[in-house]
């Protein structure tokens, strides 16, 4: 087997477009996306009208086409510019994407592209408007999976509208970043930006109890729940959830907590538990405490760029537990998220 040459060898040997795509790889890490906040943004015309601008910068998208691991192509728009987008009709509103998207017909499997007039200058790299996309489509991959593109913006317009003023654009950009990435969550919102460590703080909304005779796992508080994206790449989510603010009463209560992580209502990993033990003031008056569990989650691959829920479980010891665990609309369940992208 006679191997490529590699980047770089002298005088007149080839190199191959793989090989430099490769480069562009490495340079942007395997991440996709644009370079800085400002690059790419879709934006209306100063007068709206039926197109909309793009703004410069630079981008890198991952390659699809076979046999293109490990590669990307990486650019630089250096000017503003616009692109069209067609009316709407009296049938309805229409949803649509503005992509990148390369069109490079000396490959396959990434779609049929011709070559353009100039092969020298091309262009090969282009900004698209993809109209009426199914309801609800946040990204060019669940429209179409063998391009290489990325998202830059979704319109969303009623019918029989010929402009597109600044409240129908929803800015789908990415950094070319692992911890600035959207998830690809369906609906017709903004995708959120998947937090390497998420904190959410949800308040107990009405009294719930967790009475002795509970000595096998419960969710507690169970009007309580966090939900938050996962980001790409992550591997396990080390987690501290807290119950603050919650009571003791009328004899010690001891036990053990865990934390549940949930993706569709299914799928589920549990923490390793964490003992409590505590008692009120007296017979008559409870005690006050904040409750602590750390812990541990695997993160399966199907979850990453999805929601996923963390909740609290808690069961009484089978003896000597005869304290109730309450929860008031003063308590507050807080859950902060570390996600990693190894095993730890």
């Amino acid at each position: 087997m006679t191997l490529p040459n590699p980047w770089y060898i002298d005088a007149n040997a080839r190199h191959y477009p793989a090989t430099q795509r490769l480069l562009a790889y490495m340079a942007m890490q395997g991440e996709q996306g644009v370079l800085h906040d400002t690059h790419l943004k879709i934006s209306a015309l100063s007068t709206p009208g039926a197109a909309v601008n793009f703004a410069p910068g630079g981008y890198g998208v991952l390659c699809t086409h076979t046999g293109g691991s490990f590669e990307e192509y990486l650019g630089k728009i250096g000017t503003q510019g616009s692109v069209s987008v067609n009316p709407t009709t009296s049938a309805g509103g229409r949803e649509d994407l503005v992509i990148l998207r390369a069109e490079n017909p000396y490959v396959d499997g990434a779609g049929s592209w011709s070559e353009p007039a100039d092969l020298l200058n091309g262009p090969y790299m282009h900004i698209r408007v993809v109209e009426g996309v199914a309801a609800g489509t946040n990204s060019v991959t669940a429209h179409n999976n063998t391009w290489s593109a990325i998202d830059l913006a979704k319109i969303i317009r009623p019918a029989n509208t010929g402009i597109v003023s600044p409240g129908h654009i929803f800015d789908l950009r990415s950094l070319a970043d692992p911890n600035q990435q959207r998830t690809k969550i369906p609906g017709t919102g903004v995708p959120p930006i998947a937090s390497p460590d998420p904190d959410v703080d949800v308040p107990c909304p009405a009294p719930v109890d967790l009475p002795p005779a509970n000595t096998t796992y419960a969710h507690w508080p169970n009007n309580c729940t966090a939900t938050f994206p996962v980001p790409p790449r992550a591997k396990t989510l080390r987690l501290i959830v807290w119950v603050w603010t919650s009571e003791v009463r009328t004899g010690r209560a001891s036990g053990q907590f865990r934390a549940r992580v949930t993706y569709g209502g299914t799928e589920h990993e549990y923490t390793t538990p964490t003992q409590f033990d505590a008692r009120p003031i007296s017979s008559t008056i409870p005690i006050v405490i904040h409750l602590a569990h750390k812990g541990e989650a695997t993160v399966r691959p199907n979850w990453v760029g999805q929601q996923v829920t963390v909740r609290l479980e808690a069961q009484h010891d089978t003896s000597g537990s005869t304290g109730t665990l309450g929860a008031t609309t003063r308590t507050r369940f807080n859950v902060l998220g570390f996600f990693r992208t190894s095993p730890s």
